[in-house]
């Protein structure tokens, strides 16, 4: 035999968080998730909301528990304002233990993105800010669509460890019309 066992259809689903964009739930908009299986297989899920108030956007963390298969409300890490861009929160964990949350953090008032890591040591039930600022220099988001236009629209981030390194991936938009492609794709490293 050669070549590849694809993996199998989905026959189940559950719900981590019901919204639908409306005023008879809480959350007016619940995206960008992205999921983590600790070693001991309980489940994260890292997203952003925003409240239906619309005034404040947040990050939550979920817990999918191994043996009951009950989600749970673990954590809200940051909640902010939503006058900024997408926070785009990730997981990662290292080989520690210990859990890493990366997220957006965009100051419209001098139009800059950087990036903002929380870390837990405890399955994701706490969370403590590592790093305010983790990019040594801020994205700059100034600017809009046009040609020769300056800045970038901030996109998904993802995370990874390697050779004692954490490295950062996004996609970013650039707001200048004038190349044939606007997507960029930024790499970080970090040697601490």
């Amino acid at each position: 035999y050669r070549g590849w066992d694809g993996p199998s259809i989905i026959t189940h689903w559950e719900k981590v968080e019901w919204t639908d964009g409306g005023v008879s739930y809480l959350n007016s908009e619940i995206v960008n998730p992205h999921a983590l299986t600790l070693t001991d297989e309980t489940v994260l899920v890292t997203h952003e909301r925003v409240a239906q108030s619309g005034t404040t956007r947040d990050v939550r963390v979920k817990s999918r528990h191994r043996s009951t298969g009950a989600w749970s409300n673990v954590a809200t890490p940051y909640t902010g304002a939503t006058t900024g861009d997408t926070l785009y929160p990730c997981l990662y964990m290292l080989t520690s233990g210990r859990v890493l949350l990366f997220h957006w953090m965009e100051d419209t008032a001098n139009n800059l993105g950087n990036v903002r890591m929380h870390y837990s040591d405890d399955s994701g039930a706490n969370w403590t800010v590592g790093a305010r600022a983790a990019l040594a220099v801020s994205v700059d988001t100034s600017g809009s669509n046009g040609s020769g236009a300056a800045g970038y629209e901030l996109g998904r981030l993802r995370a990874i460890y390697a050779g004692g390194n954490v490295y950062l991936v996004s996609d970013l938009t650039q707001h200048n019309t004038s190349p044939a492609t606007q997507d960029v794709i930024q790499q970080w490293g970090s040697s601490d």
